[in-house]
């Protein structure tokens, strides 16, 4: 099947770049706009040259091959681009700001909101050996303008009767095709010889296998909700189970809702109730009710009070369910919703939080009853399903950074964690890595925390060790994170691999479906260890789209130990998989939760970090602990 990248290729890919050049004498660049550093020359008469695109005093002139340079050609191709801007019709457009930015912003379309921009960077898609120009659409909020519904709607995320946006890739599609017609044919020809063709770029692409879910049994389904109503779950709950209901007076009717949801009887027809779904018994006899007196600190600790009670001395396993209403201010149910969960981690019960804000009603309550029945579940220690691996015996570190930030930007503490999982899903354990104040102590302890994590798998049982960062990872800590697994590879008997994982970037694609919707599973290679993946999609043989569907994950390969290149499938399959072991959601499967549950976590430190007690995560650094995060 045939996807059509975000990418106008260039008509003819072989023609000559006419630049000035001079030898570098030293290993000092000046900054000057109009110069830039790149290796040129064959073999080992490769050097670097000071290169500029206009003539200067002291550079010899000189001409060379599109493909002599792949990021020399990419900023030949963005110069001309700006080139043909500044001296033709078009207005609306913005040229880079920083030097080291290259898109260039085309204004599509005003609102009081903001603008609806299409932005064009030089790119080298390797998989098809073509330069051309990556096409992106956004919307830029205005200054001072809040993020409400009319912004998500510009954004794509909403339609316009601000519901779920079910045609967000037709929407795209749209908003690419009007600016190839409208706004290209101005610009299209860069220089004599260099030309933007107006078709996207087309490559081939494969699927992979889909997903099964292990449910009770040891029975494999297609479907996590039908495998467990079904056979039941993986693993039940061990133990009893109290439940306690902290809600504001005003918010009695929300809870006793949720109460008769969890117990089975409001909402059958959509979840059956803990007790028939996973086997957790819930009855007015384990359920206790606290009305909170005010949403102050001291308000919040009678829930604590009240939970320590329920958990007595033989530490019974308790689960706080609290409503905060929408009289709080966003700001004001973040810092409520920490600080709940900050007390049952240090207390060791556990926390779910219902806003009244969004499932206030019966009908938004419906269609969320049983994620809520899922989440506390699995916050319980209950498994509900796992996945059938593509690589078995593996475990999988999802790095995550949770840096505290001053008002300027800047960085005040650095703080790097790992989750631990397995290629089935299941989860282990949180583990702090470094925290500093100084970013080299950051990752000088970065490095031997994970040179010491990989160690300690020797005696594990594993076949392998798979390292996934995200994509705000920076360079930095990238490189301590490669230079951790060289110098573990003495002290091991298995392999390691790391992978970047992205959910922002800036590719998409289109199928040639009349929605423009990939298949689920399908896979693009970019070239060589780059990879797109649509971990949603249409489904073979059930082409209607009931909701919204997520942009692609962008997966590249950045390190493998020793000289053993394996296959990149079972790795990419496993990231499939880990889409599908998503705990907060049946239908939740858009990043894999090794990068999901980082991101989770990422949240709660920022503000656990101000807390005494959890700045070195000692509270959850432990083999036994619970997905309380989800």
């Amino acid at each position: 099947m045939e996807i059509y990248l975000n990418f106008l290729p260039l008509v003819n890919q072989d023609f000559q770049i006419p630049i000035f050049t001079k030898e570098c004498s030293d290993g000092s660049l000046e900054n000057a706009d109009d110069e830039f550093r790149y290796k040129l020359g064959e073999g080992e008469h490769r050097k670097f040259f000071d290169v500029s695109f206009s003539e200067k005093e002291g550079f010899n002139t000189s001409h060379i091959g599109a493909f002599e340079n792949l990021n020399l050609t990419k900023q030949f191709i963005l110069n001309k681009l700006i080139e043909r801007l500044e001296h033709g019709e078009l207005k609306d457009w913005r040229k880079p700001k920083k030097t080291f930015s290259r898109e260039v912003d085309f204004i599509v379309d005003m609102h009081k909101e903001g603008e609806t921009l299409v932005c064009l960077s030089p790119y080298y898609l390797s998989a098809k050996k073509q330069f051309g120009f990556i096409v992106q659409h956004r919307f830029k909020a205005a200054q001072g303008q809040i993020f409400n519904r009319e912004v998500q709607r510009l954004s794509l995320s909403l339609d316009a009767k601000y519901r779920q946006n079910r045609f967000f890739y037709g929407d795209k599609f749209r908003i690419t095709n009007n600016f190839i017609s409208k706004f290209l044919p101005k610009f299209k020809n860069l220089t004599e010889g260099v030309e933007i063709s107006s078709e996207l770029s087309s490559i081939s692409s494969t699927t992979l296998d889909i997903k099964k879910y292990i449910v009770g049994n040891g029975r494999v389904a297609n479907s996590q909700y039908m495998g467990i109503k079904n056979n039941g779950p993986f693993e039940r709950v061990n133990g009893e189970v109290k439940f306690l209901f902290a809600f504001p007076e005003n918010l009695r009717h929300l809870a006793r809702d949720v109460y008769l949801g969890l117990y089975g009887k409001l909402f059958h027809g959509m979840f059956p109730g803990l007790n028939d779904m996973f086997g957790v018994h819930i009855s007015k006899h384990n359920v206790t009710h606290h009305v909170i007196p005010d949403f102050d600190t001291n308000g919040i600790d009678t829930i604590d009070a009240v939970a320590k009670q329920l958990q007595g001395a033989e530490n019974n396993n308790v689960i706080v369910l609290a409503f905060l209403p929408s009289s709080l201010s966003e700001e004001e149910n973040k810092k409520v919703y920490s600080h709940i969960k900050y007390n049952a981690i240090q207390s060791g019960y556990l926390s779910q939080s219902i806003r009244q804000e969004t499932m206030g009603n019966k009908e938004q309550l419906k269609w969320s009853i049983a994620n809520i029945g899922l989440q506390v579940f699995c916050k319980l220690g209950g498994t509900p399903w796992l996945l059938e691996p593509k690589n078995k015996n593996c475990l999988i570190f999802g790095i995550g950074s949770a840096h505290d930030k001053n008002p300027d930007g800047s960085i005040k503490k650095y703080t790097a964690y790992s989750v631990c999982l397995d290629t089935q899903g299941r989860f282990y354990r949180v583990q702090p890595l470094s925290m500093s104040e100084n970013k080299g102590d950051y990752l000088t302890s970065l490095k031997s925390e994970l040179v010491q994590t990989i160690v300690n798998q020797q005696n594990a049982g594993i076949n392998e060790c798979v390292i996934h960062v995200p994509y705000k990872i920076s360079r930095d800590e990238i490189e301590a994170i490669e230079g951790a697994v060289r110098s573990a590879e003495g002290n091991i008997q298995f392999a390691v691999t790391v992978l970047k994982v992205n959910t922002k970037h800036k590719y998409f694609g289109f199928s040639a479906h009349n929605t423009k919707i990939p298949y689920e599973s399908t896979l693009v290679n970019l070239g060589g260890s780059e990879y797109l993946l649509w971990t949603e999609g249409l489904q073979f043989g059930k082409e209607a789209v009931n909701r919204r569907v997520s942009e692609p994950l962008h997966i590249q390969f950045l390190y493998r130990s020793g000289d053993d290149w394996r296959d990149d499938g079972p790795y990419l399959q496993d990231i499939l998989n880990l889409t599908g072991a998503n705990w907060r959601g049946f239908n939740s499967k858009a990043q894999p939760i090794s990068v999901y549950y980082s991101t989770l976590i990422a949240r709660f430190m920022k503000r656990f970090i101000k807390y005494d007690g959890l700045s070195d995560l000692s509270s959850i650094n432990n083999e036994a602990v619970k997905p309380w995060f989800l």
